[in-house]
């Protein structure tokens, strides 16, 4: 029995000095790979090649799709192996890299345990993700933005409203056709001529009168009621404007003005142009800025702008101007009413 046994190890010794039986398999991460992460394991000292490439398992003893196994001859004859392989996330996370070898009946293997942490998001939730994030992106950006052209619009509009002037009208400039109030603010077309004296300031050819007031300098805001009139001019005229003949109404003429006849809103310019509003003003406001050389319209309901006279260069008197063509229809100043912010 004794030398039966000492011929097995004789042969035990033999086998190992020819077939080599390779390390402990090392497993090394190696970056993400489309939805998962690409894992790496190797083993040296391996003789001869193996037949069985490297297996991948789960936990549960699944194989896992495995790559191409890389195989490279060291100086010494033994093989060193190496597999890449992609796995993704799974419901423990534990891999198992199995390296078997036929001949012997033997195998080394090396575990890993990767956090699910680490593994990429399913692209699945990121496109929702995104696409969510931008449109909250987005509607708080014009929630923003609106908010802002708000506030710079309100800052504005109190900026102007601060320039009001009590404005009152000058009799003595109104044309015959026009009725004036007795508290001046107000006029209107009845289409009964008053024999009234003409005191040289008198509009005889144009429904027209002038404020009492005129400016030389400084900003100045007032407002007119023109709620059921259809056909009126407002703005600024010069001081020496021509009052007895009809004259066309434009900056040319010394009349900076707008107009509403029926249902179209008009800019008297030299080339008369509509105007474009989202709805025919009830109360239009209007701004002189002298230094400025500009003459400023608003619609007072909507706190919008309508048009601005730009590129003047004053120099004599202005003074606030109505003309009312429609008739027993009032135009009425109603600054210092409080009709601001």
């Amino acid at each position: 029995m004794k030398v039966i046994h000492h011929i097995v190890l004789f042969l035990l010794v033999i086998l190992v000095s020819v077939y080599g039986l390779g390390s402990e398999p090392w497993i090394q991460m190696k970056g993400y790979h489309k939805n998962g992460k690409k894992l790496v394991c190797k083993s040296s000292g391996w003789y001869p090649e193996l037949e069985y490439p490297e297996q991948w398992m789960s936990e549960d003893g699944d194989n896992v799709i495995q790559a191409e196994t890389r195989y490279q001859q060291d100086s010494k004859g033994l093989v060193d192996v190496q597999n890449n392989n992609e796995i993704t996330k799974q419901s423990t996370n534990r891999f198992k890299c199995l390296i078997r070898n036929k001949i012997l009946k033997t195998a080394q293997e090396a575990m890993i345990r990767i956090s699910g942490d680490i593994f990429p998001v399913d692209p699945a939730w990121i496109v929702p993700l995104l696409v969510t994030l931008c449109l909250l992106i987005a509607a708080l950006s014009a929630v923003i933005y609106w908010n802002v052209k708000q506030y710079r619009r309100i800052k504005e509009w109190k900026r102007i409203c601060d320039c009001e002037v009590s404005v009152t009208l000058d009799v003595e400039t109104a044309n015959p056709w026009l009725e004036v109030s007795e508290d001046l603010k107000s006029l209107r077309y009845t289409r009964t001529w008053r024999s009234l004296p003409d005191t040289g300031k008198r509009f005889t050819k144009r429904e027209c009168v002038l404020g009492s007031e005129g400016f030389t300098s400084g900003q100045h805001y007032w407002e007119v009621e023109v709620a059921e009139n259809q056909w009126w001019s407002l703005g600024v005229a010069a001081e020496s404007v021509n009052r007895k003949d009809w004259v066309r109404l434009s900056p040319e003429t010394g009349f900076w003005t707008i107009e509403r006849v029926d249902d179209q809103l008009n800019i008297n310019s030299s080339s008369r142009s509509c105007l474009s509003a989202d709805q025919i003003p009830r109360k239009v406001g209007v701004f002189l800025s002298y230094e400025c050389g500009t003459v400023s319209f608003y619609c007072v309901d909507t706190k919008s702008h309508l048009h601005t006279f730009t590129g003047n260069k004053f120099t004599g008197r202005l003074y606030p101007f109505f003309w009312n063509w429609y008739l027993n229809k009032c135009l009425r100043i109603c600054s210092g009413s409080g009709s601001g912010l």
